[in-house]
């Protein structure tokens, strides 16, 4: 445990679950350090946790958290830092939860690749070691790599635009941070992984960009 921080935060950089940490960590001005950890190394979380999953926070006292929304919610209060209810439409909710087929397709092959997840894969085991896993339920990760589905680029690109007159800014809801914010802007996160081949609107565009001028998360 670095002493010099607060709390020490393990995650993948691709990690949905690990962005809605880093929102929490980030707006609430947390004093932290954060631990990028190889795909394929199992042993770093199960030495520590007892099994592999990320995000896990570290305490000054040695102590682990290993539920994203917990952790949110340890950091929201000891930084005294207020996330408000969720309020945002049903019919947001619906289409976010009608996106995850089609983002599975045409990002997760991309995701050992990008640049800047290197540091979630350092090395070509870590890279098998993701592909292996996830074609456990996604058929065709070589295919879609080289000839990213169109049919589900055509689903994001309409689900987005239903989705995009809901959408506010500073925050997804308007001026105050909340649970949409922590659930939702992790999706259209990853999703800019694949920005040359999707049509991100408008006030998506403006959000998401308002989060990242605020964080220290780095759109891809």
């Amino acid at each position: 445990m670095n002493k010099s921080k607060n709390a020490n935060i393990y995650i993948y950089n691709h990690c949905p679950y690990c962005i809605k940490v880093r929102l929490v960590a980030d707006l609430s001005g947390l004093d932290y350090q954060l631990e990028f950890l190889a795909n394929d190394d199992e042993k770093a979380h199960i030495d520590r946790i007892g099994f592999k999953q990320v995000p896990f926070l570290e305490k000054n006292d040695g102590t682990f958290l290993k539920e994203s929304d917990e952790i949110c919610k340890y950091i929201a209060e000891i930084q005294s830092f207020e996330i408000a209810n969720s309020s945002i439409s049903p019919i947001v909710k619906g289409l976010i939860a009608e996106l995850a087929p089609h983002y599975r397709r045409v990002v997760y092959p991309r995701i050992p690749y990008h640049p800047k997840n290197e540091c979630d894969f350092p090395t070509q085991s870590a890279k098998e070691y993701f592909i292996n896993k996830k074609s456990q339920y996604i058929d065709g990760m070589d295919v879609f790599l080289r000839n990213p589905p169109k049919d589900s680029i055509n689903e994001i690109n309409r689900i987005l635009l239903e989705i995009d007159s809901y959408i506010n800014t500073p925050f997804i809801n308007g001026d105050k941070f909340s649970w949409d914010d922590i659930n939702i802007f992790p999706i259209f996160y990853i999703l800019t992984m694949a920005k040359d081949l999707l049509e991100i609107p408008n006030s998506i565009k403006k959000y998401i960009q308002s989060i990242e001028n605020k964080t220290n998360i780095e759109l891809y």
